[in-house]
């Protein structure tokens, strides 16, 4: 920033600004399902979007297996990971 008055006295400031990404980004992943035991569904494709990072990246960290009463019922826990640049 100058500032100048009528007789060309000036004085000059300057202004920093931080800017700083501390927000993670948002992670959809597929919708929860319910499947017999012959007919699994495949692994599907979580997205994500961020405020600052165009492109954040994705990565798929596998499925956990969680037996029930008898070998044909069992959960399935699939996991994702989003981040962002700045390490979000």
């Amino acid at each position: 920033w100058k500032a100048e008055d009528a007789c060309g006295n000036s004085v000059t400031k300057t202004q920093t600004i931080t800017v700083t990404d501390n927000t993670a980004p948002e992670l959809t992943v597929p919708a929860d399902a319910a499947a017999s035991c012959d007919n699994v569904p495949a692994v599907g494709t979580a997205t994500a979007t961020d405020k600052c990072d165009a492109a954040p990246k994705v990565t798929y960290l596998g499925e956990t297996r969680v037996d029930g009463n008898c070998a044909g019922n069992y959960k399935l826990i699939r996991s994702w990971k989003a981040e962002d640049a700045c390490g979000n």
